[in-house]
């Protein structure tokens, strides 16, 4: 039944039209809230009162209410958030933005070393902010760490590093370099990194020899099962199968004989070093015959 007004946009529950009840309220506003204001401040002790005496009752239907608007709240909340998505993402770039770049970096440096339990004693002062990537020589778009575009090329985005890993984010043990950089140096030592430099040298152009490998069978088709899944989900070629592999009985790069007690446990706490993966010699060209 339409109002006085002619309005048909429903009544709330005390019978009051919400279109003029919203008219009044946008046309009053300022004097509403310094009402409501004025009543709080000198009913608090009441209300205090009242709420400590009620408390029981009103967690009971509050729980009540909850249970009965469970669907459609959680309904709402999610087309809520789907709406306000984009706003809310281009909210929080701006945000960011108007931080500097490097307390963005120097925070997630401290998140990771409270997470690892490492020391961390650094700031913004103790970091040398290079411009251009000391590893790879490429330039740093600092501004890019606030943007958090991972689809970016990452040689461009800077990154904190530790020099000696495990030694924490203390003065003279961070450096900035490229995320790409850092990647690839993760936590290796410089002899591990200089010992797959030369052995992939060696192997440019270069078919492995095949020679009888002392690991059983049941793990080397276990290997080549899991590079095929690899393969399958990066969309790379694959023609190899366990005759077409050469099964070294030591790793051609740090020297260490190859353990595969604990590969299809998937213990990853066992030792790194000696887990016997399969490789690509060349990155991106497939699992196949001299690669």
């Amino acid at each position: 039944m339409p109002c006085k007004y002619g309005h048909t946009s429903g009544r709330h529950k005390s019978g009051r039209c919400k279109k003029c009840a919203q008219k009044y309220y946008l046309k009053n506003q300022e004097k509403l809230r310094e009402y409501q204001k004025h009543y709080y401040s000198k009913n608090r002790k009441q209300r205090l009162e009242y709420a400590s005496k009620h408390k029981e009752h009103r967690r009971e239907y509050d729980k009540q209410r909850y249970l009965k608007n469970k669907e459609h709240n959680r309904e709402y909340n999610k087309q809520r958030y789907l709406k306000s998505k984009e706003h809310r993402w281009e909210y929080n770039r701006q945000r960011r933005l108007r931080h500097d770049c490097r307390k963005l970096l120097i925070n997630a440096a401290r998140y990771r070393a409270r997470e690892k339990g490492l020391p961390f004693s650094i700031t913004i002062e103790d970091v040398d902010w290079v411009m251009f990537c000391p590893i790879l020589g490429t330039s740093l778009d600092y501004s890019r760490v606030s943007d958090r575009l991972w689809d970016y090329a990452p040689e461009y985005i800077p990154s904190l590093d530790q020099v000696t890993p495990g030694g924490g984010y203390i003065p003279g043990n961070v450096a900035v370099m490229s995320q790409r950089a850092n990647s690839i140096k993760n936590d290796g030592s410089a002899e591990e990194h200089r010992k797959i430099a030369e052995w992939m040298d060696q192997q440019k152009g270069i078919c492995a020899t095949r020679e009888e490998c002392c690991l059983p069978t049941c793990p080397r088709n276990s290997l080549i099962n899991k590079a095929s899944d690899r393969a399958r989900e990066k969309e790379l070629p694959f023609s190899i199968i366990v005759e077409s592999v050469d099964w070294d009985t030591v790793c051609k790069i740090l020297g260490i004989p190859p353990d595969d007690s604990g590969m299809n446990d998937r213990l990853w706490d066992f030792s790194r070093e000696c887990m016997p993966p399969l490789d690509q010699l060349v990155p991106g060209r497939g699992y196949i015959l001299g690669t």
